[in-house]
Parts: C-alpha cells; sequence; structure tokens
C-alpha cells in the first residue's frame, strides 16, 4: 500500500480496517525525517502497534513491513 496525502498520512492509515487489511509493506511519505527521529513519528508508532517496523527509506518514503513478513 503507498500513498501520498500531503500531510494526512496519520489519518489516512487510521482510517484503515486493520483486522481486515494487512498489506505486507506500506509506503509512507515522512518529509525531512532521519532514521533517528522516524521511531518518534506518530505514523511509526501507529504502525508499530499495528505490526509493522521501518524497513527502509528513499529519501522522504518510509518503508514498512509486516513483522509476519520478516524472517531471520
Amino acid at each position: 500500500m503507498t500513498f501520498d496525502v500531503e500531510g494526512l498520512d496519520l489519518e489516512v492509515i487510521k482510517s484503515n480496517y486493520w483486522n481486515k487489511f494487512k498489506p505486507r509493506m506500506i509506503l509512507c511519505e515522512i518529509l525531512y525525517s532521519s532514521f533517528e527521529n522516524i521511531v518518534q513519528d506518530p505514523v511509526t508508532v501507529f504502525l508499530n502497534a499495528q505490526g509493522y517496523e521501518v524497513y527502509g527509506k528513499f529519501v522522504n518514503t518510509v518503508f514498512y513491513r509486516h513483522k509476519s513478513e520478516m524472517t531471520i
């Protein structure tokens, strides 16, 4: 799942029915972010509670992967 909603990302993410729809990957734009401050971003905090972890970052796009997709 990917979206770019100009600052309304958290509201859009919260509107998903998480018990039914759990995409493997979520791509979200977080402007002016570094790896250090991504972990404190409200989007990351919410997605962590839904079972997602930060997988990577490219410029302003943060990649989240569901923990069930992670392998050792």
